[in-house]
Formats: structure tokens, sequence, C-alpha cells
């Protein structure tokens, strides 16, 4: 759309918050305007009072709480997006995670990162540089008009759960899982800023019966993954959960990295879910499940990088690619933020480079 304005480098970044706490709002605005290129030009109690602040102010970035009297966090990013495209961080209260599902379809909305805001003060404050940094980001992403999704509709006569998902006693055998002790084939996907949305858009359009498994690595604050896998899990036919060290990768099945871990598999082909160091100030980060990929199942896998910041899954994106495997790249027309996609072409990394529609037609049709 023509009218987003976005802060480019060395210009200042106009911020609305909106929040049902007059202390948190105080505490936010108090960060903000120590941070160099950020500014607060307005702050709302409650949708009803942000909209027309937004709509006058036109800010760079939007802060908002999920649950507000009036006109909540999801009906106010609907608006917001209908009306006047403009990047948005959800924010939460810590203690509300049970909400997490909610904070999920605000980013579906069109939301584009997330913050869990302690409720002690000081807490707060130590994370001053991770809000300002997030604000920051965002203030510079070109919002972009998301094509409609299309859902997998279930056609098959195999027994299905209420959702139209196959339970695990009657998932499909990975390819190669079997007595001669063959690795199974599997999608390795990495996404960041921007990337759920891209995630739902890809995985609801796998039927039940998927012949392989795939493992994610998505960026997100903490407290919100089991909202956002729990989210993903009601919308789609393949069975999306969290991780655990010890499982194997079955078929149509989706597992997610657990909140501060790596998510890799170890010699067997079992998942295996690591604390050590972060890698890029990551964990768990894209690089390493895409090298451990590369290791331990060469040209048995697929790479997959989405949306995001950084560089994060370039090197390992390249990695996969030197083992052999097929390895996709989204490309800069259908990402939210195109820097993780863009560093692994810049690297030679990307055998194909796809908007998120071709990506979804390769899955299906390798």
């Amino acid at each position: 759309m023509t009218d987003i304005t976005t802060a480019s480098a060395g210009e200042i970044a106009r911020v609305i918050l909106v929040n049902t706490s007059p202390a948190i709002l105080a505490a936010l605005e108090k960060m903000l305007a120590a941070a160099p290129g950020l500014q607060v030009v307005g702050t709302a109690r409650h949708g009803q009072q942000a909209l027309p602040l937004i709509e006058t102010l036109r800010p760079n970035v939007v802060c908002l709480e999920t649950e507000m009297p009036h006109m909540d966090g999801l009906l106010l990013t609907t608006s917001i997006m209908g009306s006047f495209p403009t990047p948005i961080l959800v924010l939460e209260a810590e203690g509300r995670q049970g909400e997490a599902a909610s904070v999920a379809q605000i980013l579906e909305a069109g939301a584009l990162d997330n913050f869990l805001v302690p409720r002690d003060a000081a807490k707060l404050e130590e994370k001053r540089n991770d809000f300002t940094a997030k604000v920051r980001r965002l203030s510079r992403v070109p919002v972009i008009t998301r094509s409609t999704r299309q859902r997998y509709q279930p056609v098959t006569e195999r027994t299905a759960t209420p959702t139209g998902r196959s339970s695990d006693e009657d998932a499909v055998p990975m390819p190669g899982d079997t007595a001669a002790g063959r690795a199974p084939e599997i999608v390795a996907i990495g996404s960041s800023t921007g990337g759920p949305q891209v995630l739902l858009n890809i995985l609801s359009q796998l039927p039940p019966d998927y012949a392989r498994a795939i493992l994610c690595v998505q960026h997100i604050s903490k407290g919100f993954l089991p909202g956002m896998v729990d989210w993903l899990n009601s919308q789609c036919a393949v069975t999306v959960k969290i991780a655990r060290t010890g499982e194997v990768p079955r078929a149509a099945h989706v597992y997610f990295a657990e909140e501060d871990h790596h998510l890799e598999l170890d010699s067997r082909g079992s998942i295996w879910l690591s604390r050590t160091p972060p890698v890029g100030g990551h964990r768990p980060a894209v690089t390493v499940l895409f090298e451990s990929m590369a290791r331990r199942l060469g040209s048995r896998a697929t790479g997959v990088l989405l949306t995001g910041m950084g560089t994060d899954g370039a090197l390992g994106l390249k990695a996969m690619a030197l083992a052999g495997a097929l390895t996709i790249a989204q490309d800069e027309a259908s990402c939210v933020v195109f820097g993780m996609p863009r560093q692994a072409i810049a690297l030679g990394a990307a055998k194909l480079i796809l908007p998120t529609q071709e990506i979804v037609r390769k899955l299906l049709t390798m």
C-alpha cells in the first residue's frame, strides 16, 4: 500500500502505546523516551481511544495489549490493518500466558511481533533493551498486503479426530523409518518476524497424511510458544506440537523447538533438545537446526528459510545445500521482512527462491 510510512535509519520513529495499565504505559513511555530515534506520540487505554490517534498521527509502530475493554487487541489489530496498515507489537502481561492463543490470533490478523511485559517494574526495566530493539526494528518494516491463505480441506477415508487431524496412534510411518534403519525424510523450517502468519499459510495447506515430518524454529518471545503451537494445531490437518527429546519424527507431524532450546537430531535420528550456547544471539537458532539436518540427513532433508530480520539460518541453509539437500528461501515480495532469506540468497544457499504459495506447492509435490 502506498500510504504506509516507515522510519528509515536516522529518522525518528513515532510510536503509539495502547495499554489498560497507567503504570505500564508510563514505564514503557519512559523507556522509549530515553531510546535514541524513538518518540511516543500518543497513548491510549483501549482500542476505541487508540483508533482516532492512529488515524491522525500515522505512527510507525503501534504497541497494543491483548485484553482491553471496549475494543480488544484482536479487533484493534483488524481495524488497523484494514484501514491504515502499521507494524504492530503485541504486549502481553506476565501471568497471562494462558491467553497466548489470543496473541496468535492477533499475529494472524497482521501483528508482527510480541513482547512479554513483566508485572514487576524492576524486571520490566531489565527488558528495556529488548523492548526498544523490537520497536526500532518494527519501525523500519514496510507492511505489505498478504494474500488470503488457503486451507486444506480433508478428503480422506482415514479415521480422524474431530479437528481433522489423525491421532498419534494412526500416524503415518516416516519413509525409511523401518527396521532398515534409514534416516527419515524431514522438512526443516526457520522463521522470525512475520513467521507465524506464513507458517499458518503453509502448514494449514498440508494434508493429514503428509508423508514427511517437519521440524520448525520460530523466533518468539518467551511464554508465547505454547499458545502459538496450540493455535496452529487447531488450524491444521497435520499435528503440530512442541518437540521432546527422544521423540522419533513422524510423518504428518510438525515439531517446534522448545523455548530456550536448540532443536537437532541425534545420531539415531531422534529429536535432541539442547541448551548449548546461543548462536547469533538465538536459542533456538535456525542455523543449529539446519546444520543438524545437513549432518544427519544430507540429501534426505529439505530446508526452508522464511521471513525474518537478521541473518539466522543463512549459514545453516548453506550447509544443507552443500550436503545435497533441497534448499528454499522465501522471496522478497511475500516476506514481511526480507532479512534472513536475503542473507541466504547472497550466500548462494538457496537452490529455489519462491513465494509462499509456491513453497506450499513444492512441499506437496516433492
